[in-house]
């Protein structure tokens, strides 16, 4: 089992994948799928399907395609272009997002173990967590305008830029955005459990007496 060091001595599970057992194969995902140990590239924007992938890489255009299931484990995806893209039901287990580009996309996890959102760019987004374990990362990401909801514990949001993130947890507990920029997040105050900066204190302060409804006067 590989990990990844995110702070402090804390590590995530990454995926297991040895690329020299990578089968290189033109990714198919219209209808239904089921691959393992591939290496999944091509043009598949526009898609509807549903299946799994397992212990693989892809590297797709996947623009403005829908994927009504999604079962993911020990998988990355890479440099892929997943812009307006809607992926319901995901089940993923140690699954990595890299340098990739996610402007407007859709992602409903039903289950979200080890995840990570490294480089991506996640603008005008709509994130839900319904059941999360181990650990959620986003690092260096930017995620302007996205709603992300459901349950962030033990998420980390380091180095991402959150400016006009809405939140709507369900849980927070350790969730930790203390490297991250905060201007114009909003639902600061369902993230009971959090942590942030001593130098995030009095912008967090000000977003959390707004949402409640009382006035700061000089």
């Amino acid at each position: 089992m590989n990990f990844r060091e995110i702070r402090d001595g804390l590590k995530m599970r990454v995926p297991s994948i040895d690329e020299n057992d990578l089968l290189e194969t033109s990714a198919l995902f219209r209808g239904e799928f089921d691959y393992r140990l591939a290496l999944l590239v091509g043009e598949q924007s526009g898609v509807r399907g549903e299946g799994s992938v397992s212990r693989s890489v892809v590297r797709a255009s996947l623009t403005g395609s829908a994927f009504s299931y999604l079962d993911v484990a020990d998988t990355a995806i890479r440099d892929s272009d997943l812009s307006n893209a809607s992926f319901e039901k995901i089940t993923a287990r140690r699954v990595e997002f890299q340098g990739c580009r996610m402007t407007g996309w859709r992602g409903v996890f039903e289950v979200a173990s080890d995840v990570a959102f490294i480089d991506c760019r996640l603008d005008y987004s709509t994130l839900e967590f319904r059941r999360a374990s181990g650990t959620v990362l986003f690092k260096e990401c930017q995620l302007g305008e996205t709603s992300i909801r459901g349950s962030l514990d033990g998420s980390f949001f380091a180095e991402c830029d959150l400016s006009g993130v809405d939140f709507e947890a369900s849980s927070a507990a350790r969730c930790d955005l203390s490297t991250s920029r905060l201007s114009g997040a909003r639902g600061l105050s369902s993230l009971r459990g959090a942590r942030i900066s001593h130098d995030q204190i009095f912008l967090a302060a000000e977003t959390v007496l707004a949402e409640c409804g009382i006035e700061v006067i000089d």
